[in-house]
């Protein structure tokens, strides 16, 4: 249900109503290191000089991505982790996407998948399923709905 914003060919950029985000992927054999941090700092902190207007910062891992996901060590790497929460970028897991990707494709209601939408725009360092899905009250990643 986002607004993809940027040009096929060129890193990802989405909008979801006012929102802008900028969204940095990366995928490792190993765990992910901090590289799509300070790919997407660099990325957000031009976008700053030239449009004035702060955009949000979302990094998805896919960490061990050649084991079974139930056999993956810790999936998120702490130089990472601790980076994206002290920027407030959001960050969560190939896994955790594909599972909210799922249920959405099952059917749920508008109301549910605009949650999902609102808790990756707002969420701040990383974001568990059972936080995007709203599941956990955390006032350190997605905040309040309303």
């Amino acid at each position: 249900g986002f607004e993809v914003i940027s040009v096929s060919g060129q890193p990802l950029v989405i909008k979801e109503g006012e929102d802008e985000a900028f969204i940095e992927v990366e995928s490792s054999r190993q765990q992910v290191e901090e590289w799509p941090y300070v790919r997407l700092q660099r990325r957000l902190e031009e976008n700053l000089l030239k449009s004035k207007v702060p955009s949000k910062g979302i990094v998805i891992v896919n960490s061990e991505r050649l084991k079974d996901p139930k056999d993956r060590s810790d999936r998120v790497n702490d130089k990472l982790r601790i980076a994206c929460k002290n920027y407030r970028y959001s960050l969560t897991t190939a896994e955790t996407l594909f599972e909210l990707v799922g249920e959405a494709i099952e059917g749920c209601d508008e109301e549910v998948l605009d949650g999902f939408r609102r808790r990756i725009m707002r969420g701040v360092g990383l974001l568990s399923r059972e936080e995007l899905k709203g599941d956990e009250a955390d006032g350190d990643s997605a905040g309040s709905l309303f």
